[in-house]
């Protein structure tokens, strides 16, 4: 199953994303939040259905483009599941290059005394809705 050739698409697998995918949050206040994909398993267990996600500090009343968001990195970020997707409804709304940011991504930070965000797929969604507009 190949990725969709256009924006927005609900992917059913991570082998249709590829990092710097921008998700949309719809929230509870009508406003819209964003999540990008930091990170994803090439191969192997779980490389069909998990991803790493980030939470961009952005909230607007409408869907970004991706020119607004340009040079916005991620705040936090974890480990989620494709749920996001096939349960959660969220969409993949378009892509940009991600900002280094220096946090460790579960799939490669295995060093002593490393701490992994695991995200459900709701607590990965509340991640952005919690985001207070500044």
């Amino acid at each position: 199953m190949g990725r969709p050739a256009t924006f927005p698409f609900t992917p059913t697998s991570a082998t249709q994303l590829r990092i710097g995918d921008v998700i949309a949050v719809s929230r509870s206040d009508g406003r819209w939040g964003c999540l990008q994909v930091t990170d994803l398993k090439d191969s192997g267990t779980g490389s069909r259905t998990n991803l790493v996600v980030g939470v961009l500090p952005w909230v607007g009343d409408s869907l970004p483009g991706m020119a607004e968001l340009a040079g916005v990195k991620v705040i936090q970020q974890g480990l989620t599941g494709i749920r996001i997707f096939t349960e959660g409804g969220a969409r993949v709304i378009g892509w940009f290059e991600p900002v280094p940011t220096g946090l460790p991504s579960s799939f490669r930070d295995f060093g002593v005394g490393t701490s992994t965000q695991v995200w459900g797929w709701r607590a990965a969604l509340g991640r952005s809705e919690a985001l207070v507009p500044g």
